[in-house]
């Protein structure tokens, strides 16, 4: 099915990097992998993530406290955020804290409890 990210999504993604980068270009390479298996794999799969709410489902990124919280449409899938696991409940969203913290509470649980089925090599 095809799949694209909203906007926000992007900025997200890219503000994530953003942040691994600064402190090791390695983990950013780490990350970016991770998420380049976990979006075809979505694509692919798109019902092997867990619901969240009606249409919408959330994928474990590999090694990466990240989800993609995405919505099945009738022709595409559409990733509305990328979640990071320790949100900082005490702030809005948008607001920053030592790290990237992207909607508070989107990912649900913690992201190596529910690990999609493959690693990245």
């Amino acid at each position: 099915m095809k799949i694209r990210g909203s906007a926000s999504a992007l900025a997200e993604i890219h503000e994530a990097r953003r942040w691994y980068r600064q402190r090791s270009p390695d983990a950013e390479q780490g990350l970016r992998a991770a998420y380049k298996v976990t979006r075809p794999f979505v694509s692919r799969n798109p019902r092997a993530g867990s619901p969240v709410d009606g249409n919408v489902r959330r994928a474990w990124l590999s090694s990466y406290p990240y989800c993609l919280i995405y919505e099945i449409r009738e022709t595409e899938v559409v990733i509305v955020a990328f979640a990071h696991a320790a949100e900082n409940q005490s702030t809005g969203a948008g607001e920053r804290a030592s790290e990237p913290r992207l909607d508070p509470g989107a990912c649900g649980v913690a992201p190596f409890a529910a690990p999609l089925p493959f690693a990245v090599n």
